[in-house]
């Protein structure tokens, strides 16, 4: 910086490369808006940096989401750590409390990413920092950037005010030198700091140099020595005034110095008058005899009062007596005698160095009748407020303005609104208790700025943001309610009720409104079906003699109308059923001539026979009666010896007996059978030597009187017996069977006698054609 004189009173600092320009009034800097969020768990761990702005939830590995809290400026989603079990209740969240700190531009550009906590100032390269502001949860430092530019003219300097501080003596030596700027008190050695004045440029910080003293014991005073210098003629008159202190010889015009006398206390310096003659002889001086006398001292006593007045010169507060009675020097006297004769009196002073500094009872506000006052200047007329306590009184003031303290305050509140849902009938009478859909729903949160003036409100402004609540009773509507035992249907909503839209302050009624629900009658129409069946049995053991037959498959036989009367809540009332027949018939007859004419060919054995000999009919289970027996012996001749076992050999014996087996069967269809009784095989082996070998066969026959086993291979038709049920008719609802009955026709027997059989060597052949 370089210094240049332009009034030759003050300075101005020329600079080079900036303009320094000091604002009247601190700049209003517009600080945006300040929105974060926080990502944090039930605990208030972080789960990510905050961020600027109103942002969404996110994903964490190991975390759910649970909820979302948000405030004026901090939106805060909250997460529970995963685990295995579910808990029984949702948890209780405590969000720390968010303070952030940021450091913006005038014209809101961040600085520094935003941090948590509240901290403090920073430097920032290229900006100087302006002031901070803050509210509940932001405190904001505002910067201002740096303009470097080289002005093309001379630029217009606005000087600024100079303030310095000066550190001295009490006799005015300097400690330290001059430093620009109002400072603090220093400490240097072997002083002590006394007191400080100031006036609106200087502040002077005074010391006093320590003396080292013995306390405990009262202080004894050094009177200083008194040396005096007289400046005289040598006819002893003087030129000058008597000096205190050893000075020097001085020019008096028309005089010259001769020479100089001292003794312990007085230095005479003495002077002739330059006359044109120079005389012939040395003058002789004769010098008045001096002598000092000391005198009492004398002390003198200072106090200082400080007053404190408003703007128009009122007390506001009282009085303070600051110093009282203080000593603050002590004069010590000395009478000079020249040849007995008395002339001055030299006085020396002693100065207590007793100061006085009334700042330190400054108030910088002072509160007065429920009013506050800041302190503005020190009284024109007023002693200056610092300094050394002068004789006499001292009185200071400082003077006071009225400032209104306003004070401003923020409350926020809510604006709820409730929705109740009413059931009454159509007579308004309640069928069913309200439904408490919404109970003091949040629908706007209101931020108060309340204005205090001297804690007395003033103004009040609310910024009032909705919440955008909105209900939906239909959410609760039901179609039906029972009360009473009767039951009530929705019919309509109360004209002027709405059943949605947003929830508003108060409360919100939507009444609905229910008709009496009647009894319902509930018709049913269905066909009644009915089919008919035949079947034919033996009524001996029950058995099928041909399939079944259909006459009718669900036919429909009449038209059945039932109505139903129930009551609203479904209970059965009543019901009345109404049949109309069709008249549907049927008829069976020539489905029996089919099956008669299947039947006709059927054969059966009898159950019981005629004995055409006795008249008798009986059952075939009769026992047979042995009347006597017949023994048929033949023999036959064969070519060779054959095994018996060849029977596909006809000449063999089994060829033989094959066909006695089968004459024997023929003869049971002649009403023989089982009449053999036994079966011999005779066979000589005498002739194995001859070409043709004699077989001789016995054949019993025994003949049973009234026996019947020979009838069980008799063949008889079925002859019909009856029916159950009438052949034709109306087809009634359900399954009707109709059975026709038959059994087999009686066989007749004639009993037989045999007496002879014919020749012994009559063949089996010859046998059959003899039967």
């Amino acid at each position: 910086m370089r210094l240049t004189s332009t009034t030759g009173v003050g300075y101005i600092p020329v600079i080079a490369t900036e303009t320094t320009t000091l604002p009247n009034e601190a700049p209003t800097v517009e600080i945006p808006e300040l929105k974060v969020t926080r990502w944090i768990t039930e605990d208030g761990s972080e789960l990510s940096p905050i961020e600027e702005g109103t942002l969404e939830v996110r994903d964490f590995e190991g975390y759910e989401f649970i909820t979302t809290e948000s405030e004026e400026y901090v939106t805060t989603h909250i997460y529970r750590k995963i685990v295995e079990e579910v808990p029984n209740e949702a948890p209780t969240v405590e969000i720390p409390e968010l303070k952030v700190t940021r450091w913006i531009t005038e014209d809101g550009l961040e600085l520094s990413p935003i941090e948590e906590g509240t901290l403090e100032v920073r430097e920032f390269e290229g900006y100087e920092f302006i002031t901070t502001e803050s509210d509940e949860f932001v405190t904001t430092h505002i910067y201002r950037k740096i303009v470097e530019e080289v002005p093309n003219e001379a630029p217009t300097v606005e000087i600024p005010e100079l303030k310095v501080t000066r550190w001295i003596t009490e006799d005015g030596s300097e400690l330290s030198p001059i430093e620009e700027g109002t400072l603090e008190v220093r400490e240097f050695e072997g002083y002590e700091f006394i007191t400080t004045e100031s006036d609106e440029f200087v502040t002077t910080h005074i010391y006093r140099k320590i003396v080292e003293e013995v306390p405990n014991e009262a202080p004894t005073v050094e009177i200083p020595e008194l040396k005096v210098t007289r400046w005289i003629t040598e006819d002893g008159s003087e030129l000058s005034p008597i000096e205190e202190g050893t000075l020097e010889v001085r020019d008096f015009e028309g005089y010259e110095f001769i020479t100089t006398e001292s003794d312990e206390f007085v230095t005479t310096h003495i002077y002739r008058k330059i006359v044109e003659e120079v005389p012939n002889e040395a003058p002789t001086h004769e010098v008045p005899e001096a002598t000092i006398q000391e005198l009492p001292p004398l002390e003198e006593h200072g106090s200082v009062i400080v007053h404190y007045v408003d703007e128009q010169g009122n007390t506001i507060q009282t009085s303070n007596n600051l110093v009282q009675d203080e000593l603050v020097n002590t004069i010590y006297r000395s009478q000079v005698t020249l040849d007995g004769i008395s002339t001055n009196i030299i006085t020396s002073s002693d100065p207590s160095g007793a100061t006085y500094d009334a700042n330190t009872v400054k108030p910088n506000q002072i509160q007065f009748d429920g009013k506050t006052y800041e302190f503005v200047q020190v009284q024109a007329d007023s002693a200056a407020p610092t300094g050394t306590v002068p004789v006499g009184q001292t009185e200071v003031t400082f003077v006071y303005k009225y400032v209104p303290q306003v004070e401003t305050k923020h409350e926020t509140s809510q604006k709820t609104g409730n929705v109740v849902v009413k059931y009454v009938d159509k007579n308004g009478n309640e069928i069913q208790a309200p439904n408490q859909l919404i109970t003091n729903g949040v629908i706007s949160n209101i931020k108060t700025t309340i204005t205090l003036v001297d804690g007395v409100e003033t103004d009040r402004k609310n910024e009032e943001v909705g919440t955008g609540l909105i209900y939906d009773t239909k959410l609760v509507r039901n179609d039906e309610i029972d009360f009473n035992n009767q039951v009530y249907r929705f019919a309509e909503v109360k004209q002027g009720d709405m059943e949605t839209g947003t929830v508003v302050e108060g409360t919100t009624v939507v009444t609905y409104i229910y008709d009496l629900a009647p009894n319902t009658i509930e018709v049913k129409e269905r066909q009644v079906t009915g089919t008919v069946i035949t079947r034919y049995i033996d009524e001996t053991n029950g058995q099928k003699l041909a399939e079944d037959t259909n006459i009718i498959t669900d036919g429909v036989v009449a038209i059945e109308t039932s109505k139903i009367t129930k009551d609203p809540k479904g209970n059965v009332l009543s019901i009345s059923v109404d049949r109309e027949p069709t008249g549907l018939t049927y008829d069976t007859t020539e489905d029996k001539s089919l099956k008669d004419g299947e039947i006709a060919l059927l054969r059966v054995q009898p159950t019981q026979y005629l004995n055409t000999v006795t008249g008798e009919v009986l059952d075939v289970s009769v026992p047979a009666i042995p009347t006597e027996t017949f023994i048929y012996t033949f023999t036959v001749l064969t070519e060779e010896a054959i095994a018996p076992h060849t029977s596909n050999n006809p000449d063999s014996l089994d060829a033989y007996r094959s066909l006695f087996q089968l004459a024997n069967v023929r003869a049971s269809e002649l009403g023989f059978d089982n009449s053999v009784n036994s079966f011999e095989i005779q066979t000589s082996s005498d002739w194995s030597y001859y070409p043709y070998y004699r077989h001789e066969y016995t054949y019993s026959y025994t003949n049973y009187v009234g026996q019947m086993a020979d009838l069980s291979l008799t063949s008889v038709p079925y002859e019909f017996t009856r029916v159950d049920v009438s052949e034709t008719g109306l087809v009634e609802e359900g399954t009707t069977i109709i059975t026709y009955y038959y059994r087999p026709t009686d066989a007749t027997w004639t009993p037989k006698t045999i007496s002879e059989l014919g020749p012994e060597t009559a063949i089996v052949a010859t046998l059959v054609q003899d039967w």
